[in-house]
């Protein structure tokens, strides 16, 4: 343990000759690093502010990645449900099957119908896609992004 605190005691002894400060000045210069890359990135996002705020082809782009992407979302969602619809039926009509419970098969039945439903699947993804860039484009097109002071 002698060993541990001597040896801890030059090492920092050597820290501060070579540097110049001691074990808290390295602390400050995290500090001011920490400062400095926080300072830069902010006028970064000042900087794509402005240009959004500026342009509407900006604002368009974002509008539609935004858009794109709760479109992506809805259709996946969509597609989740109708697979679920398919599989749940299915399990159903087996459980009839075995159990000769005709209800249960029944049922089954038709939620395989409502898992094939195409043409509200296709409508769904279709009302998804259009509510998203609707949603999108109002949501960003007369908006202005609030700039932060450094």
């Amino acid at each position: 343990m002698d060993e541990l605190i001597k040896t801890t005691k030059n090492f920092n002894a050597a820290l501060e000759s070579l540097f110049g400060v001691s074990e808290a000045g390295f602390d400050d210069m995290a500090v001011q690093l920490k400062t400095s890359v926080l300072k830069a990135l902010t006028k970064v996002i000042n900087k794509f502010i402005d240009l959004y705020n500026k342009s509407y082809l900006v604002r368009g782009s974002i509008a539609a990645l935004e858009g794109a992407f709760r479109s992506l979302w809805n259709a996946t969602r969509t597609i989740l449900g109708h697979l679920a619809d398919l599989l749940l039926g299915t399990f159903h009509i087996l459980e009839g099957i075995v159990t000769l419970d005709f209800k249960t098969a029944d049922l089954g039945a038709s939620q395989v119908v409502k898992g094939l439903d195409l043409g509200t699947f296709a409508r769904e993804v279709v009302d998804g896609v259009q509510k998203g860039f609707t949603d999108a484009f109002n949501k960003h097109w007369d908006n202005q992004i609030t700039r932060v002071e450094v």
